[in-house]
C-alpha cells in the first residue's frame, strides 16, 4: 500500500502493513485470538504492547441504534488531532462518516481492517494521511463490542 492513497485492506497478512505498530497489534491479536473468530477484551492485556498505546484507539461498540463510543484514545494520537475525547459518541464529531463505514464494515464481518486515508479532521496539520489497523474483540465469542485500532499520522 502507498503512502497518500487511501484505501481498505479486509485480507492481509502482518507483511502488509506498513507501521512496526501495526505489525505489533496484529500478531498480538492473532495470538491472543488463537483458534476463535475474536477474543475477548478480558484477554488483552495492554502491558503486553505497551509501545503502541500511545497511537491506539479503545471503542466501545453499541447496538441499536449502532453508535461508537471513545473509551481511550492515545496520547500521542490525542496531540495529532487535538482533543480529548474519551466518552464521547463518534458520530457526534464532523468528518467521521468514513470511520464509522469502516467500523460498521468491522462489526458486520467480525475481521479487521487496514486501511491508509486522508486525515480529515484535527489540530495539528503537520499530518495529512493516517494508517490505522482496526481489530475486532468479542465478549460473547459472536458480537463485536470493542474495536482496537493503532494509528499511525504522517
Amino acid at each position: 500500500m502507498e503512502y497518500g492513497k487511501t484505501d481498505f485492506l479486509s485480507d492481509f497478512t502482518a507483511e502488509d502493513l506498513n507501521h512496526v505498530m501495526h505489525k505489533e497489534l496484529f500478531e498480538y491479536w492473532n495470538q491472543i485470538r488463537g483458534s476463535k473468530m475474536m477474543p475477548p477484551r478480558s484477554d488483552f492485556k495492554p502491558m503486553d504492547i505497551h509501545k503502541i498505546l500511545p497511537e491506539a484507539l479503545l471503542v466501545d461498540v453499541y447496538e441499536a441504534p449502532r453508535r461508537y463510543r471513545f473509551r481511550l484514545m492515545g496520547s500521542s494520537f490525542e496531540d495529532i488531532v487535538g482533543y480529548k475525547p474519551t466518552g464521547d459518541w463518534i458520530d457526534e464529531y464532523p468528518d467521521t462518516e468514513e470511520v464509522i463505514r469502516r467500523f460498521d464494515w468491522l462489526v458486520e464481518n467480525k475481521k479487521p481492517y487496514f486501511t491508509v486515508s486522508r486525515l480529515p479532521w484535527g489540530e495539528n496539520k503537520d499530518y495529512e494521511y493516517y494508517s490505522a489497523l482496526a481489530v475486532p474483540f468479542s465478549s460473547d465469542g459472536q458480537n463485536v463490542d470493542k474495536i482496537i485500532s493503532s494509528n499511525f499520522c504522517y
